[in-house]
């Protein structure tokens, strides 16, 4: 059975590139924010401007990465 989900793919980068501390530090981060949104979605938990801040630097960081991964 093929699974499509975000903990798949926090999962498959971390093995992909388990010698980057870079990735595997944001993948961590990412992981959290996964959480977190779940606990928001299926909870009814509630997020602030510091949480949102937080995802869209950590969004910035994870295009930045990506971007130069692609490029080499």
């Amino acid at each position: 059975m093929l699974k499509k989900s975000h903990y798949c793919l926090i999962e498959a980068v971390k093995e992909l590139y388990k010698k980057d501390k870079e990735i595997l530090s944001l993948m961590e981060e990412f992981d959290e924010v996964r959480m977190s949104r779940h606990e928001i979605q299926y909870r009814g938990v509630f997020s602030d401007d510091e949480e949102a801040k937080y995802v869209l630097n950590l969004n910035k960081k994870l295009k930045k990465k990506t971007l130069n991964l692609l490029k080499d």
